[in-house]
């Protein structure tokens, strides 16, 4: 047990750190006028896309065993930490969000099983 929260908790970091360097990175081009706020959108969603299915990866990568079982758990925390902002933000639900959550959800499980199947020595 104490192994599968020392993993679950690492992709998590890896998620949060990884995350904040590229969102620090694209914040600067953007108000520098490297980037326009239309190309930083598109640049965020594909980035994140990216991240969701490396964290995926490295947690299967970690974990060994029972990829799609730990890539929907990974998932369920993903959903709840999105279900908590949510609602303490106030902001609305479109069709748009979750057609973007539910495919960095999926990347996450594909990530994951991935992940295991790597780790497997022929």
């Amino acid at each position: 047990m104490k192994k599968y929260l020392s993993n679950i908790s690492v992709s998590i970091i890896l998620l949060f750190i990884v995350t904040l360097v590229f969102s620090l990175i694209i914040t600067i081009l953007t108000s520098t006028g490297v980037l326009s706020s239309n190309a930083s959108s598109i640049i965020i969603m594909i980035v994140s896309f990216v991240v969701f299915f490396l964290v995926g990866l490295v947690y299967g990568k970690k974990s060994k065993t029972k990829g799609l079982v730990n890539g929907l758990v990974l998932a369920l925390i993903y959903g709840l930490f999105l279900l908590v902002y949510y609602l303490l933000e106030g902001k609305a639900w479109t069709v748009h969000t979750t057609i973007v959550n539910v495919a960095r959800v999926l990347l996450i499980i594909c990530g994951s099983v991935i992940g295991v199947n790597l780790h497997k020595e022929n």
